[in-house]
């Protein structure tokens, strides 16, 4: 497999994702329909969806004559788009907005908005109701502030992104398995494999461990969804099973699973 650069990556997944539609905007597919539930203590007048590399927001969904009210519910459908992540923007009953960007949203999924102690969060729900992430988002305007949580003292919000570190990241590979692992690739998710870069400078032996440091592009400093591709000695090859976010990751265990004939990943935050 080919290895790449971050600067070669940066580029080639950009041509990537240009060649799908995501240079000057998305193509639709569909319609889906999503779940809002308002946790926080005020009503909201008022909430856009746009795919995050819109440049509009477009119509507003509760129209001129729905609110969502504290700790209500209600259904809103979008149009779907080639890419799952989208930006959120809500406006409540004081004109204050809630902003998130870069949420992943797919039909039957659940948007919780409330605030929690980092602050202004949304969290996402699948179908069957497992946790698919949660967003950090931000306030403005200038409307009633008490008892909106950390965000009225103005700490600053932890995205989860490169935005936070200037695209820096860093995590440590522990081989926990009895095999000497020759490369391991992180990849984005999503994106074709022969764009992956090789985060390994010399042969990982079985019992030792490797520090990954790296600044990541700016381009690149939204992606929190990677996958890890391992391939040990004897030329025996398997893929993380669960994304991560470099941003955040503190640690990886990498283990042989004789019963798989393949390689688990063991992601700490």
């Amino acid at each position: 497999m080919k290895k790449l650069s971050l600067i070669a990556l940066v580029a080639a997944v950009l041509a990537f994702m240009i060649g799908c539609g995501g240079g000057g905007g998305s193509s639709s597919s569909g319609d889906i329909t999503i779940t809002f539930t308002n946790s926080s203590e005020y009503m909201f007048n008022e909430i856009y969806i746009s795919p995050t590399a819109a440049d509009e927001w477009g119509s507003e969904l509760l129209g001129d004559t729905s609110v969502l009210k504290a700790n209500g519910s209600i259904d809103v459908t979008i149009i779907e788009y080639d890419y799952d992540n989208y930006d959120i923007r809500i406006v409540d009953e004081d004109r204050d907005e809630y902003l998130f960007t870069r949420v992943p949203l797919s039909d039957g999924f659940t948007v919780y908005i409330y605030f929690g102690e980092q602050g202004l969060v949304a969290t996402v729900l699948d179908e069957e109701g497992d946790e698919i992430t949660t967003v950090s988002g931000s306030m403005n305007g200038g409307g009633n502030l008490e008892n909106q949580g950390p965000q009225a003292d103005d700490e600053a919000v932890i995205t989860g992104t490169g935005y936070d570190t200037d695209g820096d990241f860093s995590f440590t590979i522990y081989n926990e398995s009895d095999y000497d692992i020759y490369s391991i690739f992180m990849g984005l998710l999503n994106a074709p494999a022969d764009l992956d870069m090789d985060i390994l400078d010399s042969i990982l032996s079985a019992g030792d461990s490797y520090t990954v440091s790296e600044t990541m592009p700016e381009s690149l400093w939204g992606e929190t969804e990677w996958t890890l591709y391992i391939v040990d000695v004897d030329g025996d090859t398997s893929v993380s099973y669960d994304s991560f976010n470099p941003f955040l990751l503190e640690y990886v265990d990498i283990t042989w699973d004789s019963g798989t004939f393949g390689y688990l990943t063991s992601f700490v935050y």
